[in-house]
């Protein structure tokens, strides 16, 4: 079973969409990753960049080696500026 991991960055209605997302997820057989540590094949930024130090968060998340197995990882943004 493939695994995923949501990161919510951003208001109330990011963290709605992200459990929505989430959801369709799971009952399409995905498995989500509570683990921060744990290599996943699919990772989900939900952003905001309404701000500037919103966006440099979504930068800095997107970039973060540690969050991907390079080799497996597939992995979208969403929100606000997901370009």
């Amino acid at each position: 079973m493939e695994t995923f991991r949501v990161i919510t960055l951003g208001c109330k209605v990011n963290q709605y969409e992200s459990e929505e997302i989430a959801q369709f997820l799971e009952e399409n057989g995905w498995r989500r990753s509570l683990d921060s540590s744990q290599k996943t094949e699919l990772c989900v930024v939900n952003s905001c960049s309404v701000t500037a130090e919103a966006e440099a968060k979504t930068k800095a998340q997107i970039k973060a080696p540690a969050a991907f197995d390079f080799d497996l990882a597939r992995w979208a943004t969403d929100g606000l500026k997901a370009q």
